[in-house]
């Protein structure tokens, strides 16, 4: 049995010493039924449907701590009312962990538990706290400008070494995740290179100083964007990726800038 420290739901707090609920969660790591009706769709970033993953269905189940605690009741039956909501919770061994739900059914028993059967349309379950990976093109090497004249052997050669461009991205989750990419600085002719699963992304655009360059992979947000205005018809290539464990990513560009990838691990 998974034990849970805390749970949120909506910003309400149902489990926890400073609630005035009990509360548990049912095949929500484990064992959940999945299913294709109300999923989401995913886009390529012009169109949408070219692909739909199955939903994630499990049961919150929440009491009060006072016998006939009727408005804390009824005050989490509102924060569950409508629309998708964010679902928090401490698990230990895993740490914070949150997925977006919507509630499907809710049913009161003679003792005043509430079983609430809720639904996420994208099934994965998300560390809270991002992972970010900062990277800076760098040149070792080359030629630099002497102090004083003097005339230059026909033996010589110069050498330069981009550096800095390429880091590891470490997925400590067991689904593939989808990282969000931000660049900023000078430069043009942007590729994005998973060296570890061969992905490529190319956008042919240019940005200067003050320009945010903004790249979103994940499949039910994903685009393109510079300075909020969509970009997609630069694009070529493929989304990256993230595998679980190890993943070399490569930034590489003409110019100067600094790329922020960012990501969370996640859970199915």
């Amino acid at each position: 049995m998974y034990k849970y420290k805390s749970i949120f739901v909506n910003g309400l707090q149902v489990l926890g010493d400073n609630c005035p609920y009990y509360a548990n969660l049912y095949n929500f790591l484990l064992d959940s039924s999945n299913t294709n009706n109300d999923s989401e769709l995913y886009t390529d970033g012009d169109y949408s449907g070219t692909s739909k993953i199955n939903s994630k269905t499990f049961n919150l189940v929440v009491w009060t701590k006072k016998q006939s605690d009727i408005k804390a009741a009824m005050q989490f039956s509102y924060v569950i009312s409508k629309g998708d909501f964010t679902l928090t919770a401490y698990v230990e061994g895993l740490g914070e962990v949150e997925c977006t739900v919507k509630k499907e059914s809710i049913t009161t028993d003679e003792f005043g538990v509430m079983t609430v059967q809720l639904k996420a349309n994208v099934p994965y379950i998300y560390s809270k706290d991002y992972k970010e990976l900062i990277l800076e093109k760098q040149i070792e090497g080359g030629w630099k400008y002497p102090t004083q004249p003097f005339t230059i052997p026909d033996s010589w050669t110069f050498t330069e070494t981009v550096i800095g461009n390429i880091g590891e991205c470490i997925n400590e989750g067991f689904a593939t995740v989808y990282p969000e990419i931000t660049i900023e600085g000078e430069g043009s002719d942007f590729r994005v290179i998973n060296n570890t699963t061969g992905e490529q992304l190319n956008i042919d655009t240019t940005i200067q100083t003050g320009d945010i360059l903004y790249i979103d992979c994940k499949p039910e947000t994903r685009k393109i964007t510079l300075n909020n205005s969509s970009i997609m018809k630069h694009k070529s290539g493929e989304y990256i990726s993230l595998l679980n464990g190890s993943n070399e990513l490569k930034v590489d560009y003409t110019g100067n800038c600094t790329a922020y990838i960012r990501w969370r691990d996640a859970w199915i």
